[in-house]
């Protein structure tokens, strides 16, 4: 039996818009390419091609959109192999395209995860961030383990860069008792990225200027009518407000003393 021939396929029409040209086929369908694509296939309205020439177009136009794409995003910005990689694949290009792409801005140096790394590390560093978190953010854009080994952070360098943020963070804070002040302090450095023992170190030397008594004398006449409002005897509400300031870090002694002299001015 002879093979079947090959349907003949005919350009009907040839739409320019703009950026953007539309191949009116004899087979009813319609195909979006670029000026480039007419001229590198050399196109003509009544032109006949075959199926096998339709897929080259195509796939001549999905790489050139997809290189266009990434042309255009590492003009404007940085970006790691990876972080690329995953807004090609929202656009849906093709795979291979994809790959080829990737490819050939490596070769052009458009894309480079160890220079990326080296400027994203001193970058990071003067915004103020710790070795641990430069670590997980450089991780989860796709450096590899290859690279981040090279990470150069000193304990020196660390200590310099956190106790340069200790000033904001204490103004911050400055309205909380010394306790909470203290945790509140740590919290922030730990999510900044620097490492527990580094910042419990720091934090140790630290001189904290608070007035426990002044702080807690103000959130006591915040609170002290509403507890009032309970109809708890002298003793439960006494024992309310100890229990309430404990867990929010006040000294015991303090709480005592604050609440002896509020009882006093009230006799």
């Amino acid at each position: 039996m002879s093979k079947l021939k090959e349907e003949k396929v005919f350009i009907n029409k040839i739409s320019h818009h703009k950026d953007k040209v539309l191949l009116s086929l004899s087979n009813n369908t319609d195909l979006e390419i670029n000026e480039d694509i007419v001229m590198d296939f050399y196109l003509y309205e009544h032109k006949e091609i075959s199926v096998a020439e339709i897929d080259k177009i195509k796939h001549a136009f999905s790489l050139q959109s997809s290189l266009k794409y990434a042309y255009k995003l590492v003009s404007r910005n940085s970006y790691t192999e990876k972080e690329l990689r995953k807004k090609l694949q929202a656009k849906s290009y093709i795979h291979q395209d994809i790959n080829n792409v990737i490819q050939k801005l490596k070769q052009l140096k458009y894309i480079d995860d160890n220079k990326y790394f080296n400027d994203a590390v001193e970058s990071m560093k003067i915004k103020g961030y710790g070795p641990l978190k430069i670590y997980r953010t450089l991780k989860e854009k796709g450096i590899t383990e290859d690279i981040l080994k090279n990470m150069e952070y000193s304990e020196d360098e660390e200590k310099s860069i956190l106790k340069a943020k200790l000033p904001k963070l204490q103004k911050q804070y400055q309205n909380y008792n010394f306790k909470s002040q203290k945790q509140h302090i740590c919290n922030s450095l730990l999510n900044a990225g620097f490492h527990h023992d580094l910042i419990l170190d720091t934090l140790d030397d630290l001189i904290i200027i608070t007035d426990d008594k002044i702080l807690l004398r103000k959130e006591i006449n915040k609170i002290y009518e509403r507890y009032k409002k309970k109809n708890l005897s002298n003793s439960e509400l006494h024992q309310s407000l100890v229990s309430y300031f404990i867990r929010k870090g006040y000294n015991y002694k303090d709480i005592q003393a604050v609440l002896e002299d509020i009882k006093n001015e009230n006799i």
